[in-house]
């Protein structure tokens, strides 16, 4: 998987387009799509070695806005937690 970012838009490619490498991203398709997912946190899958980066400090920063994150979740956990609440 490659990762293409031109200023505020990045694309995800299957295929290496020929542009230099800035930073490289080790892990497996499913913690990547729980992250993605919002169902792992990227801090924790890199803090337990599930995913390792190397690449300049300031470019592994900015690799989760990149990423992104689906929408869906974010809508879907709001809703759960109000049903929780209310029981």
């Amino acid at each position: 998987m490659v990762v293409v970012r031109q200023r505020a838009d990045a694309d995800v490619c299957d295929y290496d387009p020929g542009f230099e490498v800035d930073v490289s991203i080790a892990t497996d398709l499913r913690t990547m799509t729980e992250i993605w997912r919002g169902d792992r946190h990227w801090a924790d899958a890199l803090r337990i070695g599930d995913v390792s980066v190397k690449g300049p400090a300031h470019v592994q920063r900015d690799l989760p806005v990149w990423l992104g994150q689906m929408q869906l979740r974010r809508c879907a956990s709001s809703r759960w937690r109000a049903r929780a609440r209310r029981g």
